[in-house]
């Protein structure tokens, strides 16, 4: 009965629909517009033009309604997943998912009995965004699939709302597992099944450790940053999503060191056009208003590539990234500029970070750029605009030997110390038979550094630090010794090292960073520091101790 299926269908995707819109005003509080565009994606798939018009077209031939959905399903997700296109390969994912949730519609399978009891591990072959967000997402300890990609839409969500998620674990088997005990160690990447007696227990320690060090924590939310012997480090964080603002202002962050512009076009199906991203740039400058935010200029290539724009080359982290990408295409550099420019109107707290700068010229260009969009907003907007001011991130090595006529052109420098650290050492920290050369202990590390805030004082120029470095206690305390104006890291890591800046003086540090800078070992230099912690009262921030050895 071809117009009895047909009316079948359209019920299905008439629910399917208030289903997904439903999802999308569930989140809207827990996520931004970016964070949420997956569901309007899902909305355009089901526009009567789209998908059910095929679906319509085989039952118009004599298929029955759940047939002809899984034909036209199988078709897109067998033509999708040949595609070299990274971003269309990632939509089998949220294909299947559409299709399973029309088939149930159709099928009259209630979906709602689904229960997921408190410290709940969600498991599968592959789990969409929409799937997540449609269970109780605070009954979820945690999240593995055997496939997706590490930053796929799912697992940059699912970091958002603090789920610790491991992916790719490629021999996981999943219809084993109802009922199974897991324990999952996001940090590692690693997970137990039915694991034995001892190492529960052990991990069972770590979660009462982290319990109890988090609620002792929790008094740093008020303090200030402040040494015994009344020195002031300021104490900023890094964002990207919606979540960190939140939680930096939450955790007292005095402004926001690097917000990575990128993360709203990698949330996306193409470039975000000029309004789009000054609405973005305006939320993160007015939940800062009147702490300085640095704004990151888009920063993609190497481990950052757009799902729309792949970016193919044998050597991603010496090529075509940061400042390098977007000079050779001055159309996307100057809409997030003026974007940039809008969203500051009134606010007057931008600050510009220019990522992978290696030459002058490179800077003389943006300042060019710059001064021609400011010109160009002021008489479109019919406002004064402040200039921000412009900084560029210390990440190449030929930097550090250049500061002198940097210095002439930028108001300040911030390092980049998980980039530093790679190319000072030639390493590759994803590379497994190298990963023990990488790291920020190293003297030589400290040393560039101890030598750049010098010289960048001399100058009279700010410098900050953002990465791993900086929201790491132990090197934390040997860069407030250096001098760093600020330091920047993500929300998770504040109150860490404000405890341990105000457990340690500045007298201390200054004599822990003489020491090591005499060491010429990296492993010493962090057995040194560790020594420290653990015989003035700081044993719980020494992150070695909690590692588990199986």
């Amino acid at each position: 009965d071809i117009s009895h299926e047909l009316r079948l269908l359209d019920q299905a995707i008439s629910s399917v629909r208030s289903e997904i819109r439903s999802l999308d005003e569930k989140m809207h509080d827990s996520l931004m517009a970016e964070e949420r565009a997956l569901f309007s994606v899902f909305l355009r798939m089901l526009d009567e033009n789209a998908l059910p018009a095929e679906i319509k077209e085989l039952i118009r031939d004599g298929h029955w309604a759940q047939g002809a959905v899984r034909r036209v399903i199988e078709k897109h997700t067998a033509l999708f997943a040949q595609m070299e296109d990274d971003y269309l390969r990632e939509r089998v994912s949220d294909l299947k998912d559409l299709g399973r949730r029309i088939l149930a519609s159709l099928q009259e399978e209630d979906s709602s009995h689904r229960e997921l009891s408190p410290d709940s591990i969600l498991i599968g072959e592959e789990i969409s965004t929409a799937a997540l967000v449609e269970l109780p997402v605070d009954n979820i300890a945690a999240i593995v699939t055997s496939e997706g990609a590490a930053n796929s839409h799912m697992v940059i969500v699912a970091r958002a709302l603090g789920i610790p998620t491991v992916v790719g674990v490629t021999e996981l088997p999943v219809n084993t597992l109802d009922d199974a005990e897991m324990i999952v160690d996001a940090y590692q990447g690693r997970v137990f099944v039915n694991p034995p007696r001892r190492l529960r227990q052990r991990y069972k320690e770590i979660q009462k450790e982290d319990e109890q060090i988090a609620k002792d924590l929790k008094q740093y939310e008020t303090k200030e940053a402040i040494t015994p012997d009344g020195v002031s480090v300021q104490l900023y964080v890094n964002t990207g999503l919606m979540i960190d603002v939140v939680r930096g202002v939450q955790r007292g962050a005095q402004g926001v060191g690097l917000y990575r512009s990128e993360i709203p076009f990698m949330l996306r199906e193409r470039f975000p056009g000029e309004e789009e991203q000054r609405a973005i740039y305006r939320q993160q400058l007015s939940h800062f208003a009147n702490k300085p935010v640095v704004m990151r200029t888009l920063d993609i290539g190497a481990d950052k590539d757009l799902p729309y724009f792949s970016i193919e080359e044998e050597n991603s982290a010496l090529g075509w990234r940061g400042i390098r990408f977007t000079l050779d295409h001055p159309e996307i550099f100057s809409s997030q500029i003026r974007a940039m420019l809008k969203a500051s109107i009134g606010l007057n707290n931008l600050h510009i970070l220019l990522p992978m700068v290696t030459t002058v010229s490179e800077v003389e260009e943006v300042l060019y750029l710059l001064e021609r969009d400011w010109i160009a907003v002021q008489e479109e907007e019919q406002v004064k605009i402040t200039k921000p001011k412009i900084g560029i991130m210390v990440e190449v090595p030929s930097v550090l030997l250049q500061i002198d006529e940097f210095a002439e052109l930028v108001d300040f420098f911030s390092v980049g110390s998980n980039d530093l650290t790679q190319y000072l050492l030639a390493v590759d920290r994803n590379n497994p038979h190298v990963a023990n050369v990488y790291s920020h202990f190293h003297p030589s590390i400290l040393r560039a550094l101890t030598r750049l805030v010098k010289e960048c004082h001399d100058h009279k120029k700010p410098i900050s630090i953002c990465g791993e470095m900086a929201g790491d206690p132990l090197s934390a305390i040997l860069l407030m010794a250096m001098g760093f104006n600020t330091l920047s890291m993500s929300s998770s890591n504040i109150l860490r090292v404000r405890k341990a800046i105000c457990h340690v003086p500045m007298t201390d540090a200054q004599k822990l960073l003489d020491d090591v800078m005499k060491m010429n070992n990296p492993l010493i230099v962090k057995s040194w520091l560790e020594y420290y912690f653990k015989t003035h009262g700081l044993a719980d921030m020494v992150k070695s101790n909690r590692i588990v050895n199986v």
